[in-house]
Protein backbone atom coordinates (compact mmCIF):
# COMPACT_ATOMS: atom_id res chain seq x y z
CA UNK A 1 0.00 0.00 0.00
CA UNK A 2 2.77 2.24 0.61
CA UNK A 3 4.03 2.86 -2.76
CA UNK A 4 0.28 4.54 -3.94
CA UNK A 5 -0.01 6.84 -0.93
CA UNK A 6 1.97 10.00 -2.57
CA UNK A 7 -0.69 9.45 -5.59
CA UNK A 8 -4.12 9.23 -3.22
CA UNK A 9 -6.47 11.60 -1.49
CA UNK A 10 -9.01 10.82 1.16
CA UNK A 11 -12.61 13.05 1.05
CA UNK A 12 -15.29 13.48 3.44
CA UNK A 13 -18.65 13.57 2.15
CA UNK A 14 -20.69 14.83 4.79
CA UNK A 15 -24.52 13.46 4.28
CA UNK A 16 -26.21 17.11 4.95
CA UNK A 17 -24.14 19.05 3.22
CA UNK A 18 -23.18 19.46 -0.54
CA UNK A 19 -19.22 19.09 0.22
CA UNK A 20 -16.71 16.82 -0.81
CA UNK A 21 -13.89 18.02 1.86
CA UNK A 22 -10.27 16.84 1.24
CA UNK A 23 -8.94 15.57 4.24
CA UNK A 24 -5.39 13.76 3.27
CA UNK A 25 -3.92 14.47 -0.11
CA UNK A 26 -0.24 12.36 -0.78
CA UNK A 27 2.63 14.51 -1.64
CA UNK A 28 2.27 13.70 -5.17
CA UNK A 29 -1.46 14.98 -5.78
CA UNK A 30 -0.40 18.00 -3.88
CA UNK A 31 3.08 18.50 -5.89
CA UNK A 32 0.96 18.28 -9.32
CA UNK A 33 -1.73 21.16 -8.06
CA UNK A 34 1.30 23.48 -6.01
CA UNK A 35 -0.74 24.01 -3.19
CA UNK A 36 -2.40 22.76 -0.26
CA UNK A 37 -5.29 21.37 -0.74
CA UNK A 38 -6.24 20.16 2.72
CA UNK A 39 -9.63 21.06 4.23
CA UNK A 40 -10.71 22.54 0.40
CA UNK A 41 -14.30 21.37 -1.05
CA UNK A 42 -13.19 19.26 -3.99
CA UNK A 43 -16.29 20.80 -6.08
CA UNK A 44 -14.93 24.25 -5.82
CA UNK A 45 -12.32 22.91 -8.69
CA UNK A 46 -14.80 22.06 -11.08
CA UNK A 47 -16.93 23.74 -12.88
CA UNK A 48 -20.69 24.82 -11.36
CA UNK A 49 -22.05 22.77 -14.54
CA UNK A 50 -20.22 19.92 -13.27
CA UNK A 51 -20.59 20.18 -9.67
CA UNK A 52 -24.38 18.30 -8.94
CA UNK A 53 -23.31 15.26 -11.01
CA UNK A 54 -20.20 14.71 -9.21
CA UNK A 55 -22.12 14.75 -5.91
CA UNK A 56 -24.54 12.18 -7.11
CA UNK A 57 -21.41 10.23 -7.96
CA UNK A 58 -20.16 10.35 -4.91
CA UNK A 59 -23.51 9.44 -2.91
CA UNK A 60 -23.71 6.55 -5.21
CA UNK A 61 -19.83 5.29 -4.42
CA UNK A 62 -20.86 5.39 -1.07
CA UNK A 63 -24.78 4.41 -1.00
CA UNK A 64 -24.00 1.36 -2.81
CA UNK A 65 -21.46 0.68 -1.98
CA UNK A 66 -19.73 0.60 -5.44
CA UNK A 67 -16.26 1.84 -6.95
CA UNK A 68 -15.93 4.67 -9.61
CA UNK A 69 -13.53 4.56 -12.43
CA UNK A 70 -12.88 7.48 -14.27
CA UNK A 71 -10.38 9.45 -17.10
CA UNK A 72 -10.33 13.25 -16.50
CA UNK A 73 -8.70 16.00 -17.26
CA UNK A 74 -7.37 18.77 -14.47
CA UNK A 75 -6.49 21.75 -16.25
CA UNK A 76 -3.23 23.80 -13.52
CA UNK A 77 -2.74 27.34 -13.65
CA UNK A 78 0.56 27.04 -14.74
CA UNK A 79 -0.95 25.90 -18.07
CA UNK A 80 -0.56 22.59 -18.60
CA UNK A 81 -3.94 19.93 -18.76
CA UNK A 82 -3.33 16.32 -17.55
CA UNK A 83 -5.04 13.34 -18.63
CA UNK A 84 -5.50 11.57 -15.34
CA UNK A 85 -7.10 7.87 -14.19
CA UNK A 86 -8.86 8.17 -11.19
CA UNK A 87 -9.90 4.71 -9.23
CA UNK A 88 -12.46 5.98 -6.37
CA UNK A 89 -13.64 3.67 -3.42
CA UNK A 90 -15.55 3.96 -0.33
CA UNK A 91 -14.14 3.90 3.00
CA UNK A 92 -16.90 2.06 5.74
CA UNK A 93 -17.09 5.67 8.14
CA UNK A 94 -16.93 5.06 11.75
CA UNK A 95 -19.98 5.15 13.78
CA UNK A 96 -19.76 8.91 14.80
CA UNK A 97 -17.48 10.46 11.56
CA UNK A 98 -18.98 11.24 8.35
CA UNK A 99 -18.51 8.64 5.08
CA UNK A 100 -15.63 8.58 3.29
CA UNK A 101 -14.09 8.30 -0.40
CA UNK A 102 -10.30 7.45 -1.12
CA UNK A 103 -8.88 8.15 -4.40
CA UNK A 104 -6.28 6.69 -6.16
CA UNK A 105 -5.08 9.44 -9.03
CA UNK A 106 -2.53 8.62 -11.78
CA UNK A 107 -1.28 10.85 -14.60
CA UNK A 108 -1.68 8.76 -17.98
CA UNK A 109 1.38 8.64 -20.38
CA UNK A 110 1.51 10.77 -22.59
CA UNK A 111 -1.68 12.86 -21.67
CA UNK A 112 -0.34 16.15 -20.48
CA UNK A 113 -0.76 19.20 -22.82
CA UNK A 114 -0.43 23.16 -23.16
CA UNK A 115 -3.64 24.23 -21.86
CA UNK A 116 -5.44 28.29 -21.42
CA UNK A 117 -8.26 27.09 -20.09
CA UNK A 118 -7.47 27.00 -16.58
CA UNK A 119 -9.68 29.68 -14.78
CA UNK A 120 -8.33 28.39 -10.99
CA UNK A 121 -5.30 27.17 -9.77
CA UNK A 122 -6.91 23.97 -10.25
CA UNK A 123 -9.82 23.18 -12.02
CA UNK A 124 -11.08 19.56 -12.57
CA UNK A 125 -13.05 18.42 -16.15
CA UNK A 126 -15.78 16.53 -15.99
CA UNK A 127 -14.81 12.80 -16.88
CA UNK A 128 -14.72 11.51 -20.24
CA UNK A 129 -15.15 8.08 -19.78
CA UNK A 130 -16.27 6.28 -16.63
CA UNK A 131 -17.61 3.22 -15.38
CA UNK A 132 -18.83 1.95 -11.73
CA UNK A 133 -16.58 -1.06 -10.58
CA UNK A 134 -19.24 -3.49 -8.29
CA UNK A 135 -17.05 -4.18 -5.40
CA UNK A 136 -19.75 -7.09 -3.98
CA UNK A 137 -23.00 -4.82 -3.81
CA UNK A 138 -23.67 -4.38 -7.93
CA UNK A 139 -23.26 -1.02 -8.84
CA UNK A 140 -26.07 1.71 -9.62
CA UNK A 141 -28.16 1.97 -12.44
CA UNK A 142 -27.11 5.50 -13.45
CA UNK A 143 -26.15 6.89 -16.53
CA UNK A 144 -25.03 10.88 -16.40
Amino acid sequence: MRPFLPDMALLEAPPEEPKLRIRLAGTRVERRSQFSLHGANYLDFLPGRYRAGALVSARLVLNQPCGLWQLTRIHYERGIVVLMEQTVLPLRPSDDGPPLIVVFALPVAGGEQATLNAEKPMMVDTATKYAFLDIGAGIPAYTN
